[in-house]
């Protein structure tokens, strides 16, 4: 939607984008007959796209330059967080048996709580739920519950801001 459109109103819209803020690339340029853009980028990373309109008779604003501020900012990220599980073991707390689970999680967008852990007596599952989303300490210990069978799997998860998930 353009805004404060003058008399001669919108002939066009022109799509810049940029990954580092100072290179900036033109895109695709709309008629107004279209209120969107379709982006299809190479590869992952942070994009900034600033949009020009065109008046009814052609003319625009300069293009952007280095520096120039993008108007809407998109983190492209399709690679799953890598997940190592270091250790789990039985420990008592207090009388209390507890599991300690410490993991490695690494991502570069990981959000706040990522982290799931899990239990299962066999690899197929079902999963069980420990603890989660928890942050991303890399340590978790669980009180162990009555109704925990005797010998289990471990599994932690991490899922980043874009919904890819490392087991």
């Amino acid at each position: 939607q353009v805004k404060g459109v003058g008399p001669s109103g919108v002939s066009a819209v022109e799509l810049w984008y940029s990954q580092d803020g100072k290179k900036w690339e033109k895109g695709e340029t709309i008629d107004q007959h279209r209120d969107y853009f379709t982006v299809k980028v190479e590869q992952e990373g942070v994009y900034g796209f600033l949009l020009r309109a065109h008046n009814g008779m052609g003319l625009t604003g300069r293009p952007p330059q280095p520096g120039d501020q993008p108007q809407v900012i998109a983190v492209v990220d399709q690679t799953r967080p890598v997940v190592e599980l270091l250790d789990s073991r039985v420990s008592f707390d207090a009388g209390v048996a507890c599991v300690t689970v410490r993991w490695r999680a690494t991502d570069a967008n990981l959000g706040q709580r990522p982290v799931s852990i899990a239990y299962a007596e066999q690899a197929s599952g079902p999963w069980i739920p420990m603890g989660g989303p928890v942050e991303n300490t890399g340590i978790y210990v669980w009180p162990i519950a009555a109704q925990t069978p005797a010998r289990f799997i471990v599994r932690v998860e991490a899922a980043d801001l874009a919904g890819n998930v490392g087991i």
